[in-house]
C-alpha cells in the first residue's frame, strides 16, 4: 500500500512539474547583436504576451550610436546583419523576426513564424501554417505549440 501511495504521488508530481513548465515566460525587453557587433536591436514590449510592442535598430559608432531603422513589433528572438559601408555611406540592415510561443496546439494563419526585412521593409512574412504546411505538424505541449524547434547560426 505504502509503494502504490508514493508511486501515486510520484506520478502526480511529474504530471505538475510538467503543467508548470508549460507556463509562457511574460515578455521583457531584449537586445539582439549582429555577429560582427556593428549593430544591435532593442526590442521593447508593450504587453506581457505578444508582439506587441517596438524594435529598434542602430549602428554602433565612437560617440553616439545611430538609429538605422524602426519597425512597430516586439520579439524574444531577433537575428540582424548590418551592413555598415554601403557605396553611398549609408547602413543597411537584414532582420529576422520570429514570432512569439504560439497558443493552442494546431498551426494557423494568424500566428506568426517568421519574418524578413532589409532596410526597414518588409520582405516576406510567414504564418505557422506556412512552414507547418498542416495544422497538426507541430510540436505541442499541454497549451502552447511551435514548428521551428530551433536555429542554427
Amino acid at each position: 500500500m505504502v509503494k502504490r501511495t508514493l508511486c501515486l504521488l510520484l506520478l502526480m508530481v511529474a504530471v505538475c512539474v510538467r503543467v508548470a513548465a508549460d507556463e509562457e515566460a511574460s515578455n521583457t525587453p531584449h537586445v539582439a547583436i549582429d555577429q560582427f557587433g556593428r549593430c544591435y536591436a532593442k526590442s521593447v514590449p508593450l504587453e506581457s504576451y505578444g508582439s506587441a510592442g517596438s524594435t529598434s535598430v542602430y549602428a554602433v559608432e565612437r560617440g553616439q550610436d545611430r538609429l538605422i531603422d524602426s519597425y512597430a513589433w516586439y520579439s524574444k528572438e531577433i537575428y540582424l546583419q548590418c551592413y555598415t559601408q554601403m557605396p553611398d555611406g549609408r547602413s543597411a540592415t537584414s532582420v529576422v523576426q520570429l514570432g512569439p510561443w504560439a497558443r493552442g496546439q494546431k498551426a494557423s494563419r494568424d500566428d506568426l513564424a517568421l519574418a524578413f526585412y532589409a532596410g526597414g521593409a518588409l520582405l516576406r512574412r510567414y504564418s505557422t501554417l506556412d512552414i507547418a504546411g498542416s495544422p497538426d505538424r507541430v510540436s505541442a505541449s499541454v497549451s502552447h505549440y511551435r514548428v521551428i524547434a530551433r536555429v542554427d547560426g
